[in-house]
């Protein structure tokens, strides 16, 4: 085989030993050239995640979040000329405050080489809270006395560094809704044709125990993710950079499991978690999607809420204690209450039923606060008892019936004539589904239309349910409860 070789000066003809020495030359050419071409796409859709840019547009809409956006023509956003943008501006000086802001697109840029938080004090202290071989997606179950946790709610929660194995130190970051001030006309707009003002917040986790276990009685499920020391880094690099903004959040598209889903989508970039989503969704699906990828731990940590954690211990006293703790109930007389049991079924029933009394300013509460504190202190001069720990439910709620179904039936009208009934739910669950991995028995049927046909083949709208819950759950307690 013979190779021609052109020079600026001359001529020649060179001739090559093998073909196989091509072949190899050719190959290991190749594979050079495909293999920067590959790393050069990977690299696309980690910005691509980065942005929030999905099938086309981004999803968050803000100048102070993408510097080459035009809010009045979204569809001309380019992912190439913001990457650019931020390319051509990291190979400056001076650049520090920027580096700041946007420590997830510095690293990317430098392709891990640089630590964002050398250039930023702030960041480097906001880092040194964590311990970064760990983090968890929390699932808080449906909550039927508030419309915005009707479906439940998902938060991440990151280990702090040095906790000393107590979980409740550790920080939770949650993405929700600024809902003070709203009416209920204003909440049902914005839900369906409109959206709230939506933000990041960092706090300790024992403040979401607080929220979700202790005051609204939602059981926690937290599902640790696989990921890396430095996929946990970059999870905080990019988390530190959304909570600048006001970030809009749209209940059914926009919603709290949405965004923690697109930002854990930056640890996966080649796979686009949100074409697993449909258009409309719920916090359970985005779960599912996380399953599916890969993402989840097999085990997962179930965490009873506080009024579980109160019907167990009840159950546990004797009748005549039973009893006694009845009167108590009625009375808040602690004067009969002497055993260990008896004692922490009452402070346990002061904390779920007089949970927000007992943290408040108003001088009204203070005898009941006066109340409980005695009890604590009669309390710390009895021994120790050891409970044993609420089983967790045998099927989580990642296991769950799919949200939406389609119904069809045959009814008669009055004149007895038949028609065809369908009837489309978008969420989530009703008597007919099956129970496991619920985590309550209730109904909670959203968005539900149906529509008739009949031996005509003329369609009507039968009938459209916006909302529709109840609670067919018992408990013999529920005159201590109420």
């Amino acid at each position: 085989m013979s190779l021609l070789l052109i020079s600026s000066k001359k001529i020649s003809l060179r001739v090559v030993t093998s073909y196989p020495s091509l072949f190899f030359f050719i190959f290991i050419f190749s594979y050079n050239v495909l293999g920067l071409a590959a790393v050069e796409k990977q690299q696309d859709k980690v910005w691509e995640k980065l942005f929030h840019y999905h099938q086309g547009k981004p999803l968050i809409r803000d100048k102070k979040f993408l510097f080459t956006l035009d809010e009045k023509n979204l569809s001309s956003f380019s992912v190439s000329s913001e990457r650019s943008f931020w390319e051509n501006t990291f190979s400056q000086a001076n650049i520090s405050s920027l580096i700041c802001r946007f420590p997830a697109r510095y690293y990317v840029w430098s392709k891990g080489e640089k630590a964002p938080e050398n250039f930023c004090p702030a960041l480097a202290v906001f880092l040194s809270e964590f311990d970064v071989q760990n983090v968890a997606l929390v699932f808080s179950s449906y909550y039927a006395q508030n419309a915005a946790s009707l479906f439940g709610h998902t938060f991440l929660r990151f280990t702090r560094l040095d906790n000393k194995g107590q979980e409740l130190l550790d920080w939770g970051i949650s993405y929700s809704a600024n809902m003070k001030n709203i009416n209920t006309l204003s909440m049902i707009y914005k839900s369906f044709f409109s959206s709230f003002q939506g933000s990041l917040e960092v706090m300790p986790y024992y403040y979401k125990v607080r929220e979700y276990n202790d005051f609204e009685f939602r059981p926690l499920w937290s599902y640790s993710l696989k990921v890396s020391g430095s996929e946990v880094k970059f999870l905080l690099y990019h988390l530190w950079e959304l909570s600048q903004l006001d970030i809009p959040y749209q209940y059914l598209t926009h919603n709290c499991s949405s965004l923690i889903l697109d930002v854990l989508n930056i640890l996966k970039p080649q796979s686009n978690f949100r074409d697993g989503l449909a258009f409309y969704h719920i916090p359970i699906d985005t779960i599912k999607v996380l399953k599916k990828e890969g993402l989840l731990k097999q085990e997962v940590q179930y965490r009873a809420s506080l009024m579980q954690e109160w019907e167990s211990k009840f159950r546990a006293l004797t009748i005549q204690e039973q009893k006694i703790f009845r009167q108590f109930s009625h009375t808040l007389d602690d004067r009969e209450l002497t055993s260990e049991r008896l004692i922490d079924t009452a402070l346990d029933y002061y904390d779920f039923k007089y949970g927000k009394q007992l943290v408040s300013k108003d001088s009204q509460w203070s005898e009941l606060q006066k109340q409980k504190n005695d009890l604590l202190i009669k309390r710390s001069k009895l021994s120790k008892t050891r409970y044993e720990p609420i089983k967790s439910p045998e099927i989580s709620p990642d296991n769950v019936h799919p949200t939406r179904r389609i119904s069809m039936g045959i009814l008669r009208d009055d004149l007895d004539k038949k028609l065809l009934t369908i009837s489309y739910r978008f969420a989530y669950h009703d008597p007919m589904d099956p129970i496991e991995g619920m985590t309550s028995r209730m109904k909670i049927n959203f968005l539900q239309p149906e529509v008739v046909l009949d031996d005509h083949m003329n369609l009507r709208l039968q009938k459209i349910e916006l909302l529709d819950i109840a609670s067919w759950s018992y408990s013999p307690l529920n005159s201590l409860i109420r």
